[in-house]
This record gives C-alpha cells, structure tokens and sequence, in this order.
C-alpha cells in the first residue's frame, strides 16, 4: 500500500514539474512571438506580423493589451486589402476580437466605445456582410442601453439614429418609438458637446492667460475641436433627417 502511495505520489509530482515546464515553454514562446508581431506591427509590415500575433492571442490572451491594440491594427489591413470570403473573415474576426479584449482586459476597454465600433464596421460592410437594418439596428441599440456613457462616436451616433428612421419609414417602428430615440440621441449629442466645450474652454483659458499649452494639451486641443465639429455636423443631419 505504501509502495502504491508513493507511486502515485510520484506519479503526480512528475505530471505537475512536466505542466510547469511546459508551461514555462509556453510562456516563453509567447513572450518571443510578442516581441516578434509586436516590431513587425511597428513597422506597419502587418503580413509578417499576423502569424506570431495569432498565437500570442490564442496562447496567451491575457499577455499584453498590445494583442489588441496592435491586433486591431493587422486585421484592419487584412481587411483593406483583401475580398469576397476572406474579407468577411477578416470583418467577423475583428468583431471578434474586440469581444477577447473585453473579456481580457474589461478594465481597459468601454464597453459602450468598442461595441459602438464592432456595430459601426457592421454597418459598414453591410452589404458584404449581409445584414439587414433590424439585425444592425439591435446591435446599436444594445450597445446604446448597455454603456451609454461611452457611446459617444459621433458617426455611431448618427448611424443608429439614421437606422431607427430606416426602420419608421418601412412601417416598422412607432412614431412615439421614432421620436424617443430621436430624443435620447439628441440628448446625448448635446451631452457630449457639453463635455468638449468644457475641456476645450479650459485650454483656451489657458492660452489666453498667456501661458503655452504642452504637446499633449495642443493634440488634445484639436481633438476637442475635431469632435465638436463632427457633433455639429450630425445634430444638422440628424434634424434633416427627421423631416
């Protein structure tokens, strides 16, 4: 019996040193493949990188957030240049892998901001997708009810708001629906605009006390003015587009 125990014993020791150095390996390969995709990614040759990032992101999702990042990166070229089938592969992996990011590093991806993304490339690449505006509707609107703190790309925004009118015109929605998503949209756009305006007055300030904005403050300057621009531009399409 003893003679049996220590078998077994040693039997599970074996197996447990063999798991760690496997493991070990694993790890290890995945650091080198990181480095690989990851200086490959740098110098935009995305071909090159695709196959080290594959396994890194199948091996080792929770290595780095530069899976995603960079991940986003190759398979958005994929995407720009290829057709047909694999296009669609390309798209339906991209969706995909914002999905792993969030599951991998929910604390550093919003779910309302990568959602909004995942639906808008779907919208998109519609045709070649084949979705109808009721499956590309639900998926704005998921994304809307399920963060609507961080659904504030302005193009997304008017792409559910335009879906919604899509929907109204084909008899398929209420006009009490129509005008309360019109509303909700319409609040958060002015939401939004508020927030910027806010942020942009402060560097503004800044500048007219005298004092020189860093590099970072001058990029985010244009950043806030980009965006409300853009909210300007949608509040006019969305008002025409409700008339």
């Amino acid at each position: 019996l003893n003679i049996m125990k220590t078998k077994i014993t040693l039997l599970a020791l074996t197996l447990f040193l063999g798991f760690n150095v496997v493991n070990a390996q694993q790890n290890q390969e995945c650091m080198t493949k990181l480095s690989i995709f990851s200086e490959y990614a740098k110098a935009k040759n995305y071909n090159a990188a695709y196959e080290p990032w594959m396994f890194v992101r199948t091996t080792c999702p929770k290595l780095h957030l530069a899976i995603y990042s960079q991940g986003e990166d190759i398979l958005e070229y994929k995407i720009e240049n290829s057709t047909g089938a694999e296009k669609m592969n390309y798209l339906n992996d991209l969706v995909k892998l914002w999905g792993e990011r969030e599951v991998n590093y929910a604390s550093k991806t919003k779910k309302g901001e990568y959602a909004a993304k995942a639906c808008q490339l779907l919208y998109d690449n519609r045709e070649i997708l084949n979705k109808t505006t009721e499956e590309l509707y639900e998926c704005f609107d998921a994304a809307f009810k399920a963060d609507r703190e961080n659904f504030k790309n302005p193009k997304s925004l008017y792409t559910y708001f335009s879906l919604m009118v899509d929907l109204f015109d084909a008899g398929k929605k209420t006009d009490a629906e129509l005008f309360n998503k019109y509303d909700d949209v319409v609040e958060k756009v002015q939401e939004e605009i508020g927030n910027y305006s806010e942020d942009l007055n402060k560097l503004v300030a800044k500048e007219e006390a005298g004092q020189t904005l860093t590099s970072r403050e001058g990029k985010m300057k244009k950043y806030y003015e980009s965006y409300l621009n853009a909210y300007d531009q949608i509040s006019s399409s969305i008002d025409k587009k409700i008339r």
